[in-house]
């Protein structure tokens, strides 16, 4: 049987005109027709290198489990991770590719993943992740489907920290070729271990149980194993795609480390997108006090990286003098420049004159003038109404003497 012959995806420049907008729109529209791109300079390389460091020193000497909440998971006592987890050029990009800036961040983890010798990978688990079956990432996202190709509802991220050529492991991906593609038509993305069949992910042991359960399965998933070309990354590549896409991890070579984070973004009306971490808000109870590390980190951001954890933007209806007052004596330890919010109730007030009302929303004039148009309209209503006060207060008089 003659070997098939490896397909590799290599890293391109981001072609965006500024830092604002990374992606050319030959970028944007690959990206929604394929689902997957390689960028090879979407971060600083400083912050990259930082972050690797920071990856081989948390995890120490012993495998990080993919999922598991650890100090490797936004926030961590890492910069670069917490950085890198709401970067202006990361948000940019996802902003590009979702046509909306109303996004929030569901997924930031980094970890590693270690090859083993042809004895230790010959007695492996059906849970191990050295060669896997080729899935989709949504089962572990949503409690449902995803949306129509055409509506992504986020953008999955995967930021090499290592050089494929040195320890292998690149993601295999098979990406979307047209409206007519057999591997996403209606119907196939429930094809995949733990939706359809057993929760299995070693592909050997998947596709054996495939065959002899579900051999029509077997036969689709292994026309997607064909079509598979391998992410030939570099430190600091990214690889963006989607949950809705087929794809993979590969084997690492024996005796090397491959380190890489995991980043996801969401629409925010995406509501059935679950936070794949646990909220940000218990993770500075737990793990950030007494220190405040999170608290801290917010401080430093602008405001569009803060919305994005959910922090409410500048002239959100939340803030008001007592919230902006209380906020900012919560974060006065750290300087946090409060000044956007502040501008943008002055903004708001300011426009509110401008209609003739300091106190009310635009719908509140709108029915304060429609009741002084009513009043105009009957002239004797107010005469009537002083009447009715005077005949209240006399009767009020008799009673209270």
């Amino acid at each position: 049987m003659e070997e098939k012959r490896q397909k590799y995806m290599d890293p391109v420049c981001c072609g965006g005109a500024s830092e604002q907008y990374p992606l050319s729109s030959d970028q944007i529209r690959s990206w929604k027709s394929a689902g997957a791109i390689l960028l090879s300079d979407l971060l600083p390389v400083e912050l990259t290198d930082a972050l690797r460091a920071d990856v081989a020193s948390i995890s120490g000497n012993e495998n990080t489990r993919f999922g598991d909440e650890s100090d490797l998971t936004f926030p961590s006592s890492s910069k670069a991770l917490n950085e890198a987890s709401v970067h202006l050029r990361l948000i940019h990009l996802v902003t590009q590719l979702l046509g909306t800036d109303d996004i929030r961040l569901s997924q930031a983890e980094a970890w590693k993943k270690s090859g083993i010798d042809s004895t230790k990978f010959s007695s492996r688990k059906p849970t191990a992740p050295h060669d896997q079956r080729i899935h989709c990432d949504y089962p572990n996202h949503t409690l449902v489907h995803p949306s129509n190709w055409d509506t992504p509802d986020s953008v999955s991220v995967i930021l090499y920290l290592s050089d494929y050529e040195e320890c292998g492991g690149g993601t295999a991906v098979v990406t979307r070729s047209g409206k007519a593609d057999p591997a996403y038509k209606s119907g196939t993305l429930v094809l995949t271990p733990g939706v359809t069949g057993h929760w299995i992910n070693d592909r050997e042991m998947a596709e054996s149980h495939y065959k002899s359960k579900l051999p029509e399965i077997h036969s689709f998933r292994e026309s997607l194993y064909r079509r598979e070309v391998v992410a030939r990354y570099k430190r600091g590549t990214v690889l963006v795609y989607r949950q809705d896409l087929w794809h993979r991890g590969t084997r690492i070579k024996e005796g090397t480390t491959r380190y890489v984070m995991n980043i996801t973004y969401r629409r925010k009306d995406a509501e059935w997108i679950g936070s794949w971490n646990c909220g940000w808000a218990k993770r500075n109870y737990t793990l950030c006090w007494p220190e405040r590390r999170l608290e801290a980190t917010i401080a430093k951001m602008t405001p569009i990286q803060r919305t994005v954890l959910g922090f409410p933007a500048p002239g959100h209806k939340y803030w008001n003098d007592v919230t902006l007052a209380a906020v900012s004596a919560r974060y006065a330890p750290f300087n946090m420049d409060l000044e956007p919010y502040r501008k943008q109730m002055r903004d708001t007030k300011k426009a509110s004159k401008t209609v003739g009302c300091d106190s009310y929303t635009e719908k509140d004039v709108g029915v304060t003038s429609i009741r002084s148009r009513r009043v105009e309209a009957m002239p004797w209503a107010m005469p009537l109404l002083g009447l009715v006060i005077a005949l209240a207060w006399k009767i009020v008089g008799v009673n209270a003497v």
